[in-house]
């Protein structure tokens, strides 16, 4: 049976918002693009960017994307303190989704405290407040932070080319776009040949390991792993090869009896001494009579590359939180804590000398 994916109305919203992916990617570079900027931020020598969760893995991304590319170092914090080196040369990239990160938001005080170089990725909050308008790259409001990956990610990747115009990455965003555009509408469907139904069904009553490429597919790995989590309530594992290859593959033993199911992430550029462990892996796992699939990422750049493989994590997890008959918006513990941190008035505010 195929067709469009029957879905709550509670959740419709997430199906069509994973169909809106490709323009948010497209928009949100195009945004940053033509970004005015302060002279203040051509001048500096080093980069250190913060997030956490789905606010955060946009940094992840690009730094894997572009690392052979920068002509400046690029540090990814998730919570202060900020590192020593930062100084009034450091640009700071603040990215908290709802704007009300208590992670970003210590590191922004702080930021703010000593006049450092900073721009914000935000729909509003607190940290929107906290910097006046030609620091803010406004997203729209209205997603799950992990819902909001085509805004926050098109809009670092259009940043760093307004910082650094000869990464020209115009073309690269343009094939990820189409790439996204043709692949989109085949998982959007019920048909078991397609992928994410396919591995949905695969995962089901399952405990999946992600495992990912060093330098290529490991990001998205992590990106995989953490959809399930929050969309499908599903527990997940993942790694990066080479270094499972050195600790994990020994633990697979104890407890007996877990149901595991591997995936891993390939990719074309992968080195021929990373292509030889992962196929010693592959024969390991099914020695061991545990079901291993692998999922080559598609389209000519990295970018579009990995985008390719995000799409493929997001609708996975989609179409698995429908086998787990579970609400992909809802996340309770998430909000419990917060209300916890709110009650308790927790700050991650770095204390001054």
């Amino acid at each position: 049976m195929s067709g469009p994916i029957e879905v709550p109305s509670s959740v419709e919203m997430v199906r069509q918002t994973l169909l809106r992916f490709p323009d948010h990617l497209a928009e949100g570079y195009t945004q940053a693009k033509h970004f005015p900027l302060s002279p203040r931020y051509r001048e500096i020598r080093q980069i250190v960017f913060t997030g956490i969760g789905g606010s955060g893995i946009g940094g992840q991304m690009v730094k894997q994307i572009l690392r052979n590319r920068l002509p400046v170092p690029l540090e990814i914090i998730s919570s202060p303190p900020l590192p020593y080196f930062v100084d009034q040369n450091t640009l700071l990239i603040l990215s908290s989704y709802s704007g009300n990160t208590k992670e970003t938001l210590g590191v922004a005080h702080t930021a703010r405290k000593r006049n450092l170089p900073a721009i914000t990725l935000t729909s509003g909050g607190e940290l929107q407040a906290l910097f006046p308008q030609e620091s803010v790259l406004t997203i729209p409001s209205g997603f799950q932070p992990r819902c909001a990956l085509g805004y926050l990610l098109g809009n670092l990747l259009g940043l760093f080319e307004n910082l650094f115009p000869a990464l020209s990455l115009e073309a690269e965003v343009n094939e990820a776009v189409t790439l996204l555009r043709d692949l989109l509408p085949h998982y959007d469907t019920l048909e078991e040949v397609t992928t994410p139904s396919y591995l949905a069904t695969l995962f089901e009553k399952r405990l999946p390991v992600i495992y990912g490429v060093q330098n290529l597919t490991d990001i998205v790995a992590y990106r995989f792993k953490t959809q399930l989590n929050e969309n499908a309530k599903n527990m997940a594992l993942y790694g990066a090869i080479p270094e499972i290859m050195h600790n994990e593959i020994v633990g697979l033993r104890h407890p007996q009896g877990i149901p595991w199911v591997f995936l891993i992430l390939r990719d074309r550029e992968e080195p021929p001494i990373f292509q030889t462990m992962i196929r010693a892996l592959v024969r390991y796992l099914k020695s061991c009579r545990f079901p291993v699939e692998e999922v080559f990422s598609q389209g000519q750049s990295l970018l579009a590359r990995t985008m390719s493989l995000v799409a493929l994590a997001d609708w996975t997890s989609f179409a698995l939180a429908l086998k787990n008959q579970e609400d992909p918006i809802r996340i309770p513990p998430i909000k419990h804590l917060k209300r916890i941190l709110q009650y308790f008035e927790c700050t991650m505010e770095e204390e001054t000398p």
